[in-house]
């Protein structure tokens, strides 16, 4: 790993378990490059698209369990957003709802470091304009909504 860090430019923490054993625990490169600020085996990560196939495989327990559908509208759940009577679990599963990419906004850097409510995120992208008609669009990036 120390020749991953210094020859590619590998940050981050590795645990390497056998048998209810560490093997290894170690942090490697910098959490905060802006401050200069290492790692640590305790670093906190921002894990960003990787829970999209977690939230997918959480929803589909949800469908196997009749508590609710793929066809499902959003305003069933959110009733005021935006066109929630258009969009579909589907659609949100697949990006093709056309909600805000907010990982295209210009203020990125700054909208990563809030911490926000549900309330607030939910507010934020009802106001935003919609990339495309929920439904029409093809999502030219993995991380559209």
């Amino acid at each position: 790993m120390q020749a991953q860090m210094s020859v590619k430019g590998f940050n981050g923490v590795v645990l390497v378990m056998q048998h209810d054993k560490v093997i290894l625990k170690k942090a490697y490169g910098l959490g905060d490059r802006e401050w200069n600020v290492a790692n640590t085996v305790d670093t906190k990560f921002r894990i960003a698209s990787l829970t999209k196939q977690f939230t997918a495989a959480c929803i589909l327990q949800l469908v196997e369990q009749g508590k609710l559908t793929l066809d499902d509208r959003l305003n069933k759940f959110l009733p005021d957003f935006p066109k929630g009577d258009s969009i579909t679990i589907h659609m949100l599963l697949n990006h093709t709802s056309g909600i805000y990419n907010f990982a295209s906004d210009p203020d990125i850097r700054n909208l990563r470091k809030l911490s926000w409510s549900k309330d607030s995120i939910i507010r934020f992208f009802g106001n935003k304009p919609f990339k495309f008609s929920p439904g029409t669009g093809i999502p030219n990036k993995i991380f559209l909504c």
